[in-house]
């Protein structure tokens, strides 16, 4: 193998994905000659780019000593924007925790004002305003990448047509920030926590205040025309049902989104069904917590909730045929109801499908999840973008972003 960029590139993935790797599995998983490794591995670490700390020389005759990304070899920041507040993350190259805050956003906020929490919450995790900042973002809605622009967030409606690469470069400094729907960035993040086993194919799909999803094979994310592919939630399964704050009738998120769940327990309330729920301050949150503690309101509304949801898992079981499902969001908090009415859907629904090999289950990530791999892909690009990589015969770094 004397493609040294693809010596480079399978190198470099496998200590991303890994956190760490050695000489020895590098060279028996890809089948790359020692020589030829080595002579690559000298190379990264003259630049400052890999460290292997406890190998002293070629040949030590020691057990094969870990190769990992060199902390110092650049700091990367991350941002999540909800329509609840703004996450930021920061990291080392390495990928190890820096730094995170979370600022909440005012509800009707302008897109004059979200830009300037942005920059505040980036200004909180900078150490010095002279650090080059490297800089990853999750958007809630859709992104034109040609042009860098934010297109529309159906439920952050003044977040419509923002110029995002302008702004970043303006204001942070970064002539190449990564940006990418958050849906997209967390289905990453939901790659990366299935370590060291990864599947072939995995789906995500977020049911909160909005819905979203995301499908990735081989490590690379299906990006779509434009990045808008995985609208799950504006998918008309009834038209003419509930209006969508999308402007359709009868979309996914008019029927479980926190809008339409909050409409229909102010109905299910004024039909005289009972609940302990503050409906003046209701809350996804709330309401799950409600649903698994036996409120009757909370409950009925649940249990059709995952029966409106289920049909369209299993609709995309079909389509996609992936290895892994990973639900999130506030409403993956309804668990078992929400499992068991995907497995029940999948089975009576999907033409020869061996539902029982399908791993479904709840995602284990934090809230700050969207940063840090905001963040961590935007690292990768600066990796590719340093050693002048090409994606044609292993994966891109970054999942086929940036």
């Amino acid at each position: 193998m004397n493609d040294n960029s693809f010596v480079i590139r399978a190198l470099l993935s496998d200590i991303v994905l890994r956190g760490s790797s050695s000489r020895s599995r590098i060279s028996r998983h890809y089948g790359i000659r020692p020589a030829t490794l080595t002579a690559v591995v000298e190379r990264l670490k003259r630049r400052g780019l890999l460290l292997e700390p406890e190998r002293q020389g070629r040949h030590s005759g020691r057990r094969a000593s870990p190769l990992c990304l060199n902390p110092q070899a650049g700091s990367f920041y991350g941002l999540e924007l909800t329509p609840k507040c703004v996450y930021a993350l920061s990291i080392d190259a390495s990928g190890e925790e820096k730094g995170r805050l979370c600022l909440p956003l005012r509800p009707g906020a302008s897109s004059k004002t979200i830009c300037g929490l942005l920059l505040k919450a980036l200004q909180g995790l900078r150490r010095s305003a002279s650090t080059q900042c490297l800089l990853g973002f999750a958007d809630p809605g859709t992104i034109d990448l040609k042009s860098g622009r934010s297109k529309q967030a159906v439920n952050l409606p003044a977040w419509e047509n923002v110029p995002l690469l302008e702004f970043f470069k303006i204001n942070a400094g970064d002539d190449k920030p990564l940006l990418a729907p958050e849906t997209l960035v967390r289905t990453y993040a939901e790659y990366l926590h299935c370590a060291p086993d990864f599947p072939e194919t995995l789906f995500h799909a977020h049911f909160d205040e909005g819905i979203g999803a995301g499908f990735l094979s081989k490590g690379e994310l299906l990006i779509g025309e434009r990045c808008a592919s995985m609208e799950l939630g504006h998918l008309v399964l009834t038209p003419g049902g509930r209006r969508c704050r999308c402007g359709n009738r009868g979309c996914l998120e008019a029927m479980a989104g926190a809008a339409a769940i909050r409409q229909m327990m102010q109905e299910l309330v004024a039909s005289g069904v009972a609940t302990q729920m503050n409906m003046q301050e209701f809350s996804l949150a709330e309401f799950v917590r409600q649903a698994n503690a036996n409120d009757r309101a909370a409950e009925v509304l649940a249990q059709e909730t995952c029966e409106r949801i289920a049909p369209v898992m299993a609709m995309i079981t079909t389509l996609l045929n992936p290895h892994t499902i990973l639900i999130s969001g506030e409403l993956a908090g309804l668990g078992k109801i929400l499992l068991e009415s995907i497995r029940r859907a999948i089975r009576q629904r999907c033409l020869n499908s061996r539902h029982e090999e399908i791993i479904i289950k709840i995602s284990a990530l934090d809230e700050y999840a969207g940063a840090r791999t905001a963040a961590l892909l935007r690292r990768n690009l600066f990796l590719e973008d340093s050693l002048g990589l090409r994606s044609e015969t292993v994966p891109s770094l970054a999942a086929g972003l940036g």
